[in-house]
């Protein structure tokens, strides 16, 4: 029981540092935006890959601005699937479906982020250098992010699995 306890007041704990990341995440990603997008050598900061002269236009500059955003979306979505997470951890639920749902969510997230941190900043690098210049770069956050996705979705569907024989398990009592 008192297991469950501390599981509950650190869960509810993260809950609330979870749900100010949701609300922050997308305001700092504008600030962020602004403040290179501002600055005249930006596309040199972001991308020293990029040795060609880089002037982009307002579409370039807003295409990889979309871009940027979009590996965010990951972020954002393991985010919500934190919160959601914590919220049944807080009030018990730790082996049921919905748990194991939101950790399977966690790691497809994490998954997809890995992806798109390294497909992502090749397109924004050839938005950049009108397809003069294509670089992939695949480094230890790769494969971080990589087996940590694949981990969090491997004990998610083992928790489903776990979920359903506690809910049959309870049927016979």
């Amino acid at each position: 029981m008192a297991n469950s306890e501390r599981v509950a007041k650190l869960a509810s704990w993260l809950w609330w540092v979870v749900a100010l990341l949701i609300y922050a995440l997308p305001v700092i990603y504008f600030v962020i935006i602004v403040i290179l997008v501002r600055a005249p050598d930006w596309p040199q900061a972001v991308f020293p890959e990029a040795r060609v002269e880089v002037r982009p236009d307002w579409i370039t500059t807003g295409l990889v601005i979309v871009l940027a955003i979009v590996v965010a979306l990951p972020v954002l979505h393991m985010l919500i699937e934190m919160r959601s997470l914590f919220g049944n951890y807080r009030r018990g639920d730790i082996l049921t479906e919905s748990s194991a749902r939101h950790i399977l969510g966690i790691g497809r997230a994490i998954l997809s982020l890995a992806v798109l941190k390294v497909v992502v900043p090749a397109i924004q690098l050839m938005l950049l250098t009108s397809g003069h210049v294509l670089s992939f770069s695949l480094n230890d956050n790769f494969i971080v992010f990589t087996l940590a996705g694949g981990f969090l979705v491997t004990i998610g569907w083992a928790m489903r699995e776990a979920a359903e024989l506690a809910e049959e398990n309870r049927g016979f009592v």
